[in-house]
C-alpha cells in the first residue's frame, strides 16, 4: 500500500482486512523492519462507527484562480486551446468528484461540518 496510489478497497473495514493480512518484515526489504511490532495485529478492532462519526474529513476543490495557476506553470495561464480547455475541465470534473464525495459522506454522519 505505502507508495502507490490507487483504491487499495471499497470499504475502510477492506483496507483494515488487507493492512491486517499484509502487514509484516521482509528480510530483504529494510523498510519493513519497524512494522515488527504489528505482525498479528487486527486492524479491523480499531474500527469504530462512533469514531468515525469524529472524524473531520477535508475535500480539496480547486478554485478558478487555482486552475489558473496551475496552467501557469505550463504556460497555459489565459490560453484557449482544446489542450488548455481539456486541462481546465480535468480539474472542474475533480472539483465535482470531490463534492460528491463530501456529500457522501455527510450523508453518513461523517465528518461533521
Amino acid at each position: 500500500m505505502a507508495g502507490c496510489t490507487g483504491t487499495d478497497g471499497r470499504t475502510v473495514t477492506d483496507v483494515a482486512v488487507l493492512l491486517t493480512a499484509m502487514t509484516g518484515v521482509d528480510a530483504n526489504d529494510p523498510a519493513t523492519q519497524g512494522a515488527a511490532a504489528l505482525v498479528g495485529v487486527d486492524f479491523t478492532q480499531f474500527l469504530s462507527v462512533e469514531a468515525a462519526q469524529t472524524l473531520r474529513v477535508g475535500i480539496v476543490v480547486y478554485s478558478e484562480e487555482d486552475i489558473e495557476n496551475v496552467l501557469d506553470g505550463f504556460g497555459l495561464r489565459g490560453d484557449k486551446s482544446e489542450s488548455a480547455e481539456g486541462l481546465r475541465q480535468v480539474y472542474r470534473a475533480g472539483n465535482d468528484a470531490q463534492r460528491e464525495i463530501g456529500q457522501h459522506f455527510r450523508r453518513h454522519g461523517i465528518g461533521g461540518g
